[in-house]
């Protein structure tokens, strides 16, 4: 039979896994949503540039 203390720390380790896991997460969408920000803003503004040049 498993020690329980055993599988206390087996899921504490899992829930500390999970943890950083989920922080990495956070951390990479919030860095893409960054990235797609500054894509649309430069978008907005070349098409911003070409609507001046047409006049």
């Amino acid at each position: 039979m498993t020690d329980p203390q055993e599988i206390f720390n087996a899921q504490k380790h899992a829930q500390e896994e999970a943890a950083r896991a989920q922080e990495a997460a956070d951390k990479h969408a919030e860095e893409m949503a960054e990235r797609k920000a500054r894509a649309d803003e430069q978008a907005k503004r070349e098409q911003q540039g070409r609507a001046w040049g047409d006049r």
